[in-house]
């Protein structure tokens, strides 16, 4: 379990726990530093576990350290897919966001990254 804290002390890492801003990745794999999951709308950044006012100018976006399979599910239903390091998706309709990543490995295609839902609302 990955936590987006702001330090390391007991109390940030409570914070961030309880706020959801955390994403699960099998780094045994490959490790998922420089993941990030999360939508923009103008100088406003939400990350994982945030509500966020769902608008047409707000776009989620998936960074990866390597190209990989991502799903992109909102309301568990999956809305955008890629085989590459990003995606991008400008979400026109509120719901519950989150993303699944897969490694392709040698044709075996193995889990990798869970994250948190962000929330637009």
């Amino acid at each position: 379990t990955h936590l987006l804290a702001t330090g390391r002390s007991p109390n940030e890492l409570r914070a961030a726990l309880e706020a959801g801003h955390a994403y699960v990745a099998f780094d045994s794999l490959v490790t998922a530093t420089g993941f990030d999951f999360s939508y923009r709308y103008l100088d406003l950044r939400y990350v994982m576990g945030d509500d966020a006012p769902c608008t047409p100018q707000g776009v989620l976006g998936v960074d990866l350290p390597l190209r990989a399979i991502i799903s992109l599910k909102r309301n568990g239903v999956q809305v955008a897919q890629a085989h590459d390091s990003q995606l991008r998706y400008a979400a026109k309709e509120s719901g519950v966001y989150r993303v699944e990543v897969l490694l392709d490995y040698d044709g075996t295609v193995l889990p990798w990254i869970y994250s948190n839902p962000i929330y637009l609302k």
